[in-house]
């Protein structure tokens, strides 16, 4: 079977000089909304597709697999049309609902004989409502698509009707049928490996949250309880990424990595034992972590971890069900900050009983703890989450606003972006840091006396002495983590240019271009344009995330 699996654009992107279109697929009217064409998460191709690839792959079907998440519309016709086959498959979150819809519809004109199938997180939550408003869709996968996939290849191999599957919808006439559920697959070191096959800089270890926050749809495509990758399974996963990435820096993505502490310690120890030299971050939880498992992330690599800290009202920390504490966050970010751990906190504004109190104890929270950098979310309704069920029955809505609205997705921010620019300016002075604060170099001394020869450390103490304005010392660090291995000497380059310009030394241009030597790592590319400035500023980042692209190239 021929086999082509898509990561559609939010909507039909204009080409430049082209007019946009409206409903229902033209860009969205509001402008902030826009900005999720430069977000380099939903840029990403979904972890899940790479999967689902890799399956279908190992069956010995045909697959071509496209990340057109940012691709003009007329680039995505052009691709359309040259690619024949006999199953697309189309996987789409809320913010790429319209995208879905209009490029099922393009399929349809191009190929009409061709079974259309669609699935992830947006058309597990709303299967029929998706088959119901986009009938160029044949049917629909509910949750893990892995099985379900194969079996319908199968079904559409032997000309049987693509009905009678578990985990998926279809059509019957005019009516659909929705399948029974299919169990969660047992064993996920029985799936295929992605990294056989493609590129990602992204990588999930684990399926499901142990916690059950009420604005998370987690559980609606995962299930409720979390299964694992062995440790065996995820170093050789790390270890393939890692071949086929130009920058050895991988994004964990796991819900909650360290939910099991005792297999993330087997990780941390796999990578210490074992030897793999990158640069790794990971997404957590508070009461997720420990002082000694945090200190073996760091040596294992890990640069930065995120954590949903949501607000610092117990009051509103109760209501959405985190289950955590002021002072478990304090702790936490205490701890990692000790290992020289970068801390980013994803916060919440709007939740139900939102008050300038409650915006106030965040405010008190983010200066308590301090954290690298801090990013405010409006509360958004994503379907399968216990917000937009509460939403429902407070007004009445339906699905069908995911279907005749422009919006990204429905939040606390669509039509008052006015008042949350607001509130946010409001935060930054209040705060008194707009995204973040900076470790000093006592801090970062500090690491490096308990981390003596871990590179990333000596790197991150040379950043902090070229902004106390030692650059002599730093230069010594940076020779430091040089000697050490650090593994991304494009970030090292960079340094060493960013202070060349500060003491006025004329290879900065070369410093730089030395940094791009083996790959065009996007921040040094910005750097070396920045200097045709009259009064260039270097972006100093030593932050690995920094250095990867949206789109990483095999080697």
């Amino acid at each position: 079977m021929r086999v082509v699996l898509l990561y559609p654009p939010p909507w039909r992107i204009p080409s430049p000089g082209e007019t946009p279109e409206g409903m229902p697929f033209g860009p969205p009217r509001d402008s902030a909304d826009r900005a999720l064409l430069d977000d380099g998460d939903f840029r990403e191709i979904p972890y899940g597709l790479l999967t689902l690839a890799a399956e279908v792959r190992r069956a010995g079907h045909q697959v071509a697999l496209f990340n057109l998440a940012a691709a003009p519309w007329r680039e995505v016709e052009a691709l359309i049309a040259t690619h024949p086959a006999d199953l697309f498959g189309i996987s789409a979150f809320t913010s790429n609902r319209r995208g879905l819809g209009a490029i099922a519809a393009l399929i349809r004109r191009r190929h009409p004989h061709a079974h259309i199938t669609a699935g992830g997180p947006f058309v597990t939550a709303l299967p029929e409502a998706t088959l119901r408003r986009y009938p160029a869709i044949d049917t629909a996968v509910v949750g893990e698509g892995e099985a379900t996939l194969m079996e319908l290849l199968d079904s559409l191999a032997a000309g049987r009707p693509a009905a009678n599957i578990r985990g998926l919808v279809w059509r019957d006439g005019d009516t659909l049928v929705q399948g029974t559920p299919r169990p969660a697959v047992a064993n996920l070191d029985s799936l295929a490996q992605p990294f056989d096959y493609d590129t990602s800089r992204f990588v999930i270890t684990s399926r499901g949250c142990p916690s059950k926050c009420t604005f998370c749809g987690s559980a609606t495509t995962w299930g409720a309880k979390v299964r694992f990758h062995s440790v065996e399974r995820t170093l050789e996963t790390l270890t393939k990424a890692l071949e086929r990435l130009a920058v050895p820096f991988i994004a964990v993505k796991d819900d909650t990595f360290t939910a099991n502490r005792k297999r993330a310690l087997a990780i941390c120890d796999a990578i210490i034992d074992s030897g793999p030299n990158f640069l790794w971050s990971c997404d957590t939880r508070v009461d997720s972590l420990s002082g000694d498992l945090l200190r073996r992330m760091r040596l294992a690599g890990c640069q930065m971890i995120s954590l949903g800290v949501e607000s610092g009202s117990p009051r509103i920390l109760a209501s959405i069900r985190k289950r955590t504490t002021n002072e478990m966050v304090l702790e936490a970010t205490r701890a990692a900050h000790a290992c020289g751990i970068n801390v980013r906190w994803y916060m919440i504004l709007g939740n139900r009983g939102e008050t300038r109190e409650t915006v106030e104890e965040s405010v008190g929270l983010i200066r308590a703890g301090r954290p690298d950098r801090f990013i405010f979310s409006p509360l958004s309704f994503y379907p399968g989450t216990e917000e937009w069920e509460i939403l429902r029955a407070q007004t009445g809505l339906s699905a069908d606003i995911f279907f005749d609205h422009d919006f990204r997705e429905p939040s606390v921010a669509v039509n008052r972006q006015g008042p949350i620019r607001r509130l946010q300016a409001h935060l930054f002075t209040a705060i008194g840091a707009v995204d973040g604060f900076e470790r000093g170099v006592a801090d970062r001394e500090a690491v490096v006396e308990r981390f003596p020869g871990l590179h990333a450390a000596h790197l991150e103490l040379a950043n902090a002495y070229y902004r106390a304005g030692r650059f002599g010392d730093a230069e010594d660090e940076l020779d430091r983590a040089a000697d050490l291995g650090f593994p991304i000497p494009a970030m090292i380059a960079n340094q060493r240019a960013c202070i060349a310009l500060a003491g006025g030394d004329s290879e900065v241009a070369a410093l730089l271009q030395q940094a791009l030597a083996d790959y065009r790592h996007p921040l040094v590319a910005a750097n070396l344009e920045r200097l045709r400035d009259p009064t260039p500023r270097l972006d100093d980042s030593v932050l690995a995330v920094d250095f990867s692209n949206f789109a990483e190239t095999q080697r």
